[in-house]
């Protein structure tokens, strides 16, 4: 056995896409081999997810035939290294996992016995015991379906169908109920409340079967869905149209009818079902059925997987729901080997649903257990904006943006110089100037300074040049009290601020860094706010310019970085740490932001330069303390105006910068670089041009739907700008 033998990146193909423009979203999965050389040498029968040894990663469980007497056929492999394990000798067909004895682990039901977890999974040690009935079921379900807060179990050998409820003691003796009994094969099964009365009801092949208040008194009623679809059928149950009730997907197990789902009646008891094909006649032999929302758009898609012995080729595939009141579906083959009881479930943690899956017997393929690892992204065009001035008339000049909901209706306003803007709903509309008031000429920071659940404003007294330090306190609805409790700081006017719990415990605090570069400062902002405040120099050393916070070392605590530098936040202490020499002549930090770019959780630092054309992000090393990689993204623009965020929401981080072009204001751009590789690769977007831009291009959510915006100032110019993003339609 080898762990993993094969990573590779398995794009979901488009069977009915002709274009070849650049998808919205593109759908890739990373395929990984967990197993290929399983203890079964003829079958891998069955195959489950689920935390067994309750470290909170889900592992997978496989049964297994065909090894001889003293091998075993169920195993277990353990997230994320895959070390497999055994549990037992013997062939085993269909199982099931659940916690059995109520003990808080899974256990497992498979073939004639349940198997107890005993918490010494590494030592093999998985006592049995038997279930009392003495036929090899073809599907084993678990659930409570009596509401005693104990699970059950549900069984069927194709012709009859059996539920056992759990006993107080699941060890000694099982008493099972005979459900209902066929003449003709029945397969498949799954559990789900499908009338909608609170209990759990029996979907098996094409009917389901009706939980009566009191299960025991059997049989229970049988409502066929589709008497034309065949009864060896796979079921999977799920709102599909977003309407509040449960629809019924159907595939055939051993024909090549397809798949097609069921829209439920107003009486799910006495109505007809209304079917629609999702693939008519093109699959085959699908015993791989699930319902999840794999591209996150908010619909069920629909997982299939065909076994490997029909026709090649043996799809793997999801069928993506498009628009379901017109039923458009679209195909994505994420390969052709097939599979066999596959299963969908978050292997990674990363909230998208992945694909567990494994081949019937060996032939072609040789039998292993694969996985595909979901690495679909949602790519938003980034090209549609739309630029509003909402204020050319500012009465002086401004140092900082921000935005935030002021006065409490739920829409982000913007806070720039003595004023805030009224968020209008449209962006297009006219947006409001209120004053902050009384001699509040210059925000800094947007925060919850008093901890009252509303944002209030910090900043300078003087319309520039000042250390006049001031705070406007919110009453909720946008109506600022303006206090001056606080003592001057030390320098000419404020080129970066940040607010954070530096200090654990009470209020946040405020750090401050000053243009003619006197000291890295410190506000200490007491409980209640309106108290006097302190402050105290924490480094000697600065940059004039931004400054970001984040934990950086990964300790648990706040720390600062400066761009070429950072401060390691030491109980009491600061540390200076050197870490990027610029390699640009001339360039001095500006704009610094603090974000994971490669993707390898620890955060990086990106730069915007002044004094010189230059972006860089510094790759930070597993060891923060040691020499950050410097990497250069453009020698094009003097980016002293510079945001990060995900824009194309393809879940990395991407870079906005305005330029500062005093030379030639009209000639100022805004440009996106968007992250096309862990930072090694970047794709460059101009969205507008004609404005000079300073400590702006901050990126937000201004109208909620869904994608980032831009709010921007300059200093040579009196507007105020947003940059609506169109993205999301």
């Amino acid at each position: 056995m080898k762990d993993v033998i094969s990573k590779l990146l398995v794009l979901g193909l488009c069977a009915s896409c002709g274009s070849h423009e650049e998808p919205d979203v593109l759908w890739r999965f990373e395929h990984v081999i967990i197993d290929d050389a399983p203890p079964a040498t003829y079958r891998i029968n069955d195959i489950h997810v689920g935390d067994i040894d309750g470290d909170g990663l889900p592992d997978i469980w496989t049964s297994g035939r065909g090894a001889g007497p003293e091998a075993y056929q169920q195993a277990w492999y353990k997230n994320p290294d895959w070390t497999r394990y055994r549990v037992s000798p013997g062939d085993y067909k269909y199982g099931a996992l659940g916690d059995i004895d109520n003990d808080g682990d899974l256990d497992i039901v498979v073939g004639q016995s349940w198997f107890e977890n005993s918490g010494n999974l590494e030592r093999k040690d998985w006592p049995e015991y038997p279930l009392g009935y003495d036929f090899e079921p073809d599907l084993v379900l678990v659930g409570d379906l009596n509401a005693d807060q104990r699970l059950d179990i549900v069984v069927n050998n194709k012709r009859e169908l059996y539920w056992l409820p759990g006993p107080t003691d699941p060890r000694k003796s099982w008493h099972s109920y005979l459900i209902y009994g066929e003449s003709s094969n029945r397969t498949g099964g799954t559990l789900a409340d499908i009338d909608g009365d609170g209990d759990l009801d029996i979907l098996w092949g094409n009917a389901w079967f009706e939980n009566p208040p009191d299960p025991s008194r059997v049989p229970w009623d049988r409502h066929i869905i589709d008497s034309a679809w065949p009864a060896e059928a796979r079921g999977a149950v799920g709102d599909l149209d977003g309407d509040g009730r449960l629809e019924i997907v159907l595939s055939a197990e051993e024909s090549d009818e397809g798949i097609a789902w069921y829209a439920a009646p107003d009486d799910v008891r006495l109505g007809e079902w209304t079917g629609n094909s999702i693939v008519d006649r093109k699959f085959e032999g699908i015993h791989s059925l699930a319902l999840a929302d794999f591209d996150q758009d908010g619909d069920l898609d629909v997982f299939a997987a065909e076994m490997h012995h029909g026709a090649d080729p043996d799809k793997v595939a999801v069928f993506e729901n498009v628009q379901i009141k017109t039923n458009k579906w679209v195909e994505h083959i994420i390969a052709t080997s097939g599979s066999h009881n596959a299963t969908v479930a978050d292997i990674d943690g990363d909230g998208l649903p992945d694909i567990v899956g494994k081949n019937y017997q060996a032939g072609e393929f040789p039998l292993r257990v694969d996985l595909w690892m979901n690495k679909i992204v949602r790519v938003l065009p980034m090209t549609k904006w739309e630029r509003h001035i909402i204020d050319d008339a500012r009465p002086w000049k401004a140092l900082f943006i921000d935005a935030g909901d002021v006065n409490g209706d739920g829409l982000p306003d913007i806070v720039t110089g003595g004023w805030w803007y009224e968020n209008p709903g449209s962006l297009s509309e006219t947006w409001i100037r209120h004053a902050i008031g009384d001699e509040f000429y210059n925000m800094a920071v947007l925060h919850d300074l008093d901890g009252d659940k509303d944002l209030d404003v910090f900043g300078t007294k003087g319309k520039i040049h000042s250390s006049t330090l001031v705070w406007a306190e919110n009453d909720g609805r946008g109506r600022f009290s303006v206090h001056d409790n606080i003592p001057n700081g030390d320098g000419d006017f404020l080129q970066g601020s940040r607010v954070g719990q530096i200090v654990p415990g009470g209020n946040p605090e405020i750090l401050l860094s000053w243009h003619n570069y006197t000291s890295t400062q410190m506000l200490r902002i007491p409980v209640p706010a309106t108290e006097f405040w302190s402050w105290e120099v924490i480094s000697p050393a600065t940059n004039g310019e931004q400054i970001s916070i984040g934990d950086i070392d990964r300790d648990g605590d706040l720390d600062v970085h400066f761009g070429t530098f950072w401060l390691r936040a030491d109980h009491q202490s600061w540390t200076k740490i050197d870490v990027i020499e610029l390699s640009t002549p001339g360039a001095a930090v500006d704009r610094v932001e603090l974000a994971d770019i490669d993707g390898d959780g620890d955060l990086d630092v990106v730069i915007g330069c002044e004094h010189a054309k230059c972006v860089v992000w510094g790759e930070a090393p597993r060891d923060p303390n040691d020499v950050w990689t410097e990497h250069l993204i453009s020698l094009d623009i003097q980016a002293m105006s510079l945001d990060v965020g995900d824009i194309d929401g393809d879940g990395d981080v991407d870079i906005i910068v305005g330029e500062h072009n005093t030379t030639d204001p009209s000639q100022g751009r805004v440009i996106i670089y968007q992250n096309e590789g862990q930072g090694r690769r970047w794709r460059t977007y101009e969205i507008d041009s004609g404005l000079e831009h300073h400590d702006g291009t901050r990126l937000v959510d201004l109208d909620l739907d869904g994608d980032l915006d831009v709010i921007s100032i300059g200093f040579t110019h009196e507007m105020v700008v947003v940059y609506e993003n169109k993205a999301v339609d």
